[in-house]
């Protein structure tokens, strides 16, 4: 979860960036702390779309990231929602609460994550 002090919004394109970027270095900096070559990891591939926000959210989201998963360096899919939220209503501080496995949509974890989401 972040917690944004400025009055925003965020765009797809924005999000994805976000998370390429997180997930690359992360993926890379657990490499080189494993003693592996850096080469074996794949580019991470994020492709969000804005979806109908829930009663809560100012803006919502879904999609996924590929990636390698760094301590198997198999391939690695994680599937996200993404929901932009008001801390309190007249404020400019927001919420951006992510949800991510790597279990399709239809699995009882996104119940719980929804269940989270709802307890904001």
């Amino acid at each position: 979860m972040w917690i944004i002090t400025d009055k925003t919004t965020f765009t797809r394109a924005q999000l994805e960036k976000y998370l390429h970027d997180y997930y690359s270095g992360l993926v890379k900096s657990n490499l080189k702390q494993a003693k592996i070559d850096t080469a074996v990891a794949t580019p991470v591939k994020v492709k969000l779309q804005n979806i109908k926000a829930g009663d809560t959210d100012t803006q919502a989201f879904e999609g996924k990231a590929e990636m390698t998963d760094y301590m198997t360096q198999n391939p690695l899919i994680l599937n996200f929602r993404i929901h932009v939220k008001k801390v309190k209503p007249g404020s400019d501080i927001a919420a951006v609460y992510f949800e991510a496995s790597p279990q399709p949509y239809k699995h009882k974890i996104w119940a719980q994550l929804d269940a989270l989401d709802k307890g904001l």
